[in-house]
């Protein structure tokens, strides 16, 4: 491609994402006034934009006004948006702690993970014994049981992210435990799946690129901390805090897209940025990273229903859906909210735990796509599935809102309500305060010392 056929592609991208991030964040209002948090409206606009303007416009029309050369740009800048979003938030809940350390976290994780496993192979057992079995379709046993373990068990964490940023519940004991517990519980996920992709013949190489990640990436980002954290290099980011902000906005995008080509996921390449970052001088140029990716986010939403929007789905199984649907509810809240109790959580707290892990949303879908491509699910499936991403993730929002009152008819305040800041975006606070989801003077923010 010619360098003015380059700019124009270019030129084309930015048109469309400021199109598509016009609708997202306006359906993000109007979902507000509905009481749901906005990302169900930018979730909602992602998932119906293309499939609208391909019934409006034909497809041969929708290919030219989104041709696929200005799709890859946009998705390019979408991604970037969403790493430097999630650099800024997990580390700010690093550096905030999640108040009952690694003991909690572990319990929530295992919470997260064990039970809603045992529902993706329940519902296995409930398509194989299926009259005819025609919706569990041929893959191997090994392959189709590991790709609903995956199935039942991810949280979408982007959509997790903003719903505590929207509700000002990203700083709470919760908000940081079901974000720890999202963010480990997705990169096994994504290592599985890439096993399932190896055992149904799809993908002979996912595997050893996953598995160099996950074990490179930690021991990498170790290394980076104990040099980001010498006094020069703290003295050259107090000096220049705006090209400290640069560099780390580089290093979040670019991790993020490695730990995507090499078969994982972009969340967990920005999670390993934002843990080699020590705190101290480093807090506000990441946390004015963090607010400039909160942009991108919405963009993100809709570029990812775009490359969705023609994944067949032939004919729903309503009793699928059902089954479906109440399994990944029941292991989801059930699973956080007794990994919660053990961790040592009120039962309040837990149940709340429980409900935002039950977050699905967009990864969900693309882990379905990813799955229904390659062959190992079928049609039947991937609607029923697809159908309980979306219920789990709208529930979300009435779920907290149930509880609140709950919380309040019994008259106590909701937990931690007092360290609850001002949405993402809000101007930063002269004194303490520097994150992206912080306010002046909230009691959450940490000291300006590194001590993790």
């Amino acid at each position: 491609m010619s360098v003015p056929q380059e700019a124009l592609t270019v030129l084309h991208a930015l048109a469309l994402g400021i199109v598509a991030f016009t609708i997202a964040r306006g359906c993000g209002r109007l979902v507000s006034l509905l009481r749901q948090p906005a990302v169900i409206g930018e979730v909602a606009a992602g998932l119906l934009l293309a499939p609208l303007l391909l019934q409006v416009l034909g497809g041969d029309a929708f290919a030219r006004v989104v041709p696929d050369d200005a799709l890859d740009r946009l998705h390019v800048l979408a991604q970037v948006g969403l790493a430097l979003f999630l650099v800024g938030l997990v580390h700010e809940l690093r550096s905030a702690g999640t108040g009952q350390g690694a003991r909690s976290a572990g319990w929530v994780v295992a919470g997260a993970l064990v039970p809603p496993a045992a529902t993706g192979l329940l519902v296995l057992a409930w398509l194989s014994a299926s009259p005819g079995g025609g919706a569990r379709g041929d893959a191997s046993t090994a392959a189709l049981a590991l790709y609903l373990v995956v199935a039942f068990s991810i949280t979408a964490v982007p959509v997790l992210a903003r719903i505590l940023t929207d509700r000002g519940e990203a700083a709470t004991p919760e908000g940081r435990l079901s974000m720890t517990a999202a963010i480990i519980v997705d990169a096994v996920g994504w290592t599985l799946l890439a096993v399932a992709l190896v055992l149904h013949g799809a993908d002979t190489v996912g595997f050893g690129a996953a598995a160099a990640v996950l074990v490179l990436g930690p021991v990498a980002a170790s290394v980076l901390r104990r040099l980001l954290s010498a006094d020069a290099v703290s003295g050259l980011c107090r000096r220049s805090p705006r090209t400290a902000a640069v560099l780390v906005a580089a290093a979040a995008a670019a991790a993020g897209m490695g730990a995507e080509h090499g078969g994982l996921t972009l969340p967990l390449g920005a999670a390993l940025v934002a843990l080699a970052i020590p705190a101290g001088p480093w807090l506000r140029p990441v946390a004015a990273v963090g607010r400039a990716g909160l942009v991108g986010v919405p963009l993100f939403f809709v570029v990812s229903g775009i490359t969705l929007a023609e994944a067949a789905t032939g004919t729903t199984a309503w009793d699928l859906v059902v089954v479906a649907t109440l399994a990944a509810v029941a292991g989801k809240v059930g699973g956080g909210y007794l990994g919660a109790r053990l961790g040592g959580r009120t039962p309040v707290s837990s149940l709340r735990v429980g409900i935002l892990l039950n977050t699905r949303g967009l990864t969900e879908l693309i882990v379905l796509n990813i799955g229904f491509t390659a062959g190992i699910i079928t049609a039947p499936v991937f609607a029923a599935l697809t159908v309980m991403a979306v219920v789990t993730t709208v529930l979300t929002g009435p779920l907290l809102d149930a509880l609140d009152r709950h919380v309040r008819r019994r008259g106590e305040p909701p937990p931690a309500a007092a360290d609850r800041p001002v949405p993402a975006g809000a101007p930063p606070a002269p004194a303490r305060g520097t994150g992206p989801l912080r306010t002046a003077g909230a009691s959450t923010t940490p000291k300006d010392t590194d001590e993790h």
